[in-house]
């Protein structure tokens, strides 16, 4: 049988099931595949079959996104365990095309990343695919912004959009202080264009975001407690574009700093650790919904002296460990393999002093054919 007689579905079928990087390729064979290969209803069996088995990890340090190459066998037998740079992932830039984009923070959502530059644009990116669309803002973006990407999770289709955060002069030490001046912009990749939107808040929202089933998460501090210790969780959800209120795990220690992390894009995870002590914990969602319930993953012991600073982090649930990210005291960018009691430092950079001014980042990121509106890009 000639491959254009076989049935849409039965294509469907057989190419769910090979890697995303693979299909983007495949894309370019004929016109009846690249019909199969770029509809949602491909684009959807694609992720459901391939998400666990494709997740990577990567990495943004000196303005770049790279791959890494993780083997944690054998950590808890005396094992060495290894965190090495596979690859580095080309942006072009639309303006120089002999140069590459020097970026300034990324975002992971359904496939894409989002990413702001040191030149103060915006840009969503499909690795796998190599498409990139360029956000033009409504008048301007700002040293102070903060982005999230998220998507209309109870549309057939997926509506993508981008949430805006401008703090103006309130952003201090990472954090949108309560009582500064904000602005909240959302854009819609099918209408491309930028709305306004006002919205009353009782905390204050940390820098770093996480995306989970299309909406964003953050860490957040209650200020309507004292003392500034009692944490929520607050999500924004991308079908109604309101925030909203979850509970977090744990509310009973004064805590001292709390990260997020995801796996596969479906267990949302957070690190928390307390006021006058060398403990911390990891938690990890057993629900998510309009309620999360949420179950202890795992205890650590961290040396005040092995601290790091812009912590990012991922979670091994086979291994039971924890990949920490982070600046140390000698202003380095280093990973912490942590697991009960063990504690291993790997030097991601290879011995390269290069540095750039952009805070390192480690993700979770799963490959997708997810496709970008193009539409209205003159």
């Amino acid at each position: 049988m000639k491959r254009n007689n076989l049935p849409c579905e039965l294509i469907e079928d057989i190419l769910s099931r090979v890697p995303a990087k693979t299909v983007a390729r495949l894309r370019s064979t004929s016109k009846q595949w690249n019909a199969v290969l770029t509809s949602e209803s491909f684009a959807k069996a694609h992720s459901a079959a391939n998400a666990r088995k494709e997740a990577l990890s990567i990495m943004l340090r000196d303005s770049r996104v790279f791959t890494l190459k993780v083997n944690l066998h054998g950590i808890h037998n005396n094992g060495a365990p290894s965190v090495t740079v596979a690859a580095k992932l080309y942006l072009k830039d639309p303006l120089y095309l002999s140069s590459h984009v020097d970026i300034c923070n990324v975002f992971h959502c359904d496939g894409l990343l989002l990413c702001n530059t040191m030149d103060n644009r915006l840009v969503v990116w499909n690795p796998c695919s190599g498409e990139t669309k360029w956000i033009k803002p409504k008048i301007n973006y700002k040293d102070s912004d903060n982005y999230a990407l998220g998507y209309h999770n109870k549309s057939s289709c997926k509506k993508y959009k981008i949430l805006r955060i401008d703090c103006s002069s309130s952003q201090y030490g990472g954090y949108y202080q309560h009582g500064g001046y904000h602005r909240y912009e959302i854009y819609d990749s099918t209408s491309d264009s930028w709305m306004f939107f006002d919205t009353d808040t009782s905390w204050t929202l940390q820098a770093r975001s996480i995306s989970v089933k299309g909406n964003t998460y953050w860490v957040a501090t209650d200020n309507t407690q004292a003392m500034g210790s009692a944490k929520t969780l607050v999500r924004f959800d991308y079908s109604k574009d309101i925030f909203e209120n979850l509970s977090f795990p744990v509310n009973t220690f004064p805590i001292s700093n709390a990260t997020l992390s995801v796996v596969r894009e479906e267990q949302l995870f957070v690190c928390c650790s307390y006021l006058h002590t060398a403990e911390s914990d990891v938690w990890v969602t057993t629900r998510t919904g309009s309620v999360l319930s949420w179950s202890k993953f795992l205890t650590l012991k961290i040396d005040p002296e092995d601290a790091l600073q812009h912590l990012t982090f991922m979670a091994d649930e086979q291994n039971k460990v924890i990949v920490f990210c982070g600046i140390n005291s000698a202003h380095q960018t280093v990973l912490h393999i942590m697991g009960k009691n063990k504690c291993i430092i790997v030097d991601p950079r290879g011995g390269d002093s290069t540095s750039r001014l952009c805070q390192p980042c480690l993700l979770n990121y799963v490959p997708s054919l997810a496709q970008i509106p193009q539409c209205n890009t003159s």
